[in-house]
């Protein structure tokens, strides 16, 4: 079954007119155009400096997952080849350290693959908590730390998820 159209009825922006060759009245698109054409709007609204690299947004996203994931597929790596090392660095159990790795592997391989990329940056995300809350709190850890060892690192990690997390991980995801 078809879906309806929709129409848009106010005014919209210089990008849309060259792309759906409006002219100054409603334009009819499908429903699936609609989200969009939301975007074009709402990138129009804002102040962009560069408005021409919005068409590379997706790539960015691409890229930025690749990133994110294999720090963690490294890390997972790492704490599944030698648990008992890294049970002892963290002060934790083995099965737990085992469970650690296999998850940062497992969601850095989501979030690279773009397989569920939101509920893979959800569980990373929960996982650096965990990492902020043992730097802070347990070993006292500053920003910066010591030998470059504080939880600037986390921060950056769950600030790249949050942007995974409240865009899917862009177009390109399975």
């Amino acid at each position: 079954m078809r879906e309806p159209p929709t129409v848009i009825t106010r005014p919209i922006t210089s990008s849309i007119r060259q792309r759906h060759f409006y002219e100054g009245r409603a334009l009819t698109v499908a429903t699936r155009d609609a989200p969009e054409l939301a975007y074009a709007a709402f990138s129009d609204m804002m102040r962009v400096m560069f408005p021409q690299l919005a068409h590379y947004t997706d790539f960015a996203l691409v890229l930025l997952r690749l990133m994110v994931g294999l720090v963690f597929i490294d890390s997972g790596y790492n704490d599944l080849k030698s648990p008992d090392e890294r049970s002892k660095g963290l002060g934790v159990p083995k099965g737990f350290a085992v469970f650690l790795g296999a998850a940062e592997l497992l969601g850095g391989a989501a979030v690279v693959i773009g397989f569920f990329a939101q509920l893979a940056a959800i569980g990373l995300i929960l996982i650096m908590l965990g990492a902020f809350q043992k730097k802070i709190f347990v070993w006292k850890t500053g920003f910066w730390g010591k030998d470059g060892l504080g939880w600037n690192y986390e921060l950056i990690l769950v600030s790249m998820l949050l942007v995974i997390l409240c865009t899917n991980g862009g177009r390109f995801v399975i």
